[in-house]
């Protein structure tokens, strides 16, 4: 039986994913790594703005091999569950781009069955951490993002995230500015 390493190169990279994927995934762990190393500093901030500034990344990770997708997924749960928090004084437009840029991938991302992306406790946890989010933003503001988040949820495979409690809020309180 002949093994991978005694086929052509060209053959190893068809079968293995390829020099690209390779590199890609390992920039993506990089990139999580980095995250850890940017929180442990005290800096997460600055992390944040640099992620809500990503409109290069973003739209390519959507197409990307799933197993890089994971690092990205996770890098930005990360980040959201970060922006959560009141410790960070984040600008409410960094706030808007983070959310507009990466619920996509939430909706979209491959589903994660041979490397599961987060676990059964963040999935949740990352919700919450979305719904904070998606609270501290003015309404117009909510209703782009929500309107946005809708329309991929809708025609995407995936059911998370599910942030129709956000949603219902929103339209509640926007009803209620209608009333008075």
């Amino acid at each position: 039986m002949m093994g991978l390493h005694s086929l052509p190169k060209r053959q190893q990279l068809a079968i293995g994913g390829g020099e690209e994927e390779i590199r890609a995934e390992k920039l993506a762990q990089e990139l999580l790594w980095i995250m850890d190393k940017l929180w442990l500093c005290g800096v997460v901030d600055e992390a944040l703005m640099q992620w809500s500034f990503a409109f290069g990344l973003a739209p390519f990770s959507l197409t990307s091999n799933p197993r890089v997708q994971a690092f990205v997924v996770k890098n930005s749960a990360i980040l959201v569950e970060e922006l959560s928090r009141v410790d960070y004084e984040v600008p409410r437009q960094a706030k808007f781009r983070l959310l507009g840029l990466w619920l996509p991938l939430f909706c979209f991302a491959g589903n994660g069955l041979a490397l599961p992306f987060l676990t059964g406790y963040e999935k949740p946890e990352t919700e919450r951490a979305l719904d904070i989010v998606i609270s501290t933003l003015p309404a117009n503001d909510q209703e782009a993002i929500l309107t946005n988040w809708l329309q991929d949820f809708t025609i995407s495979s995936s059911e998370w995230p599910n942030l129709q409690v956000s949603y219902g809020r929103w339209c509640h309180s926007t009803r209620k500015l209608a009333v008075t």
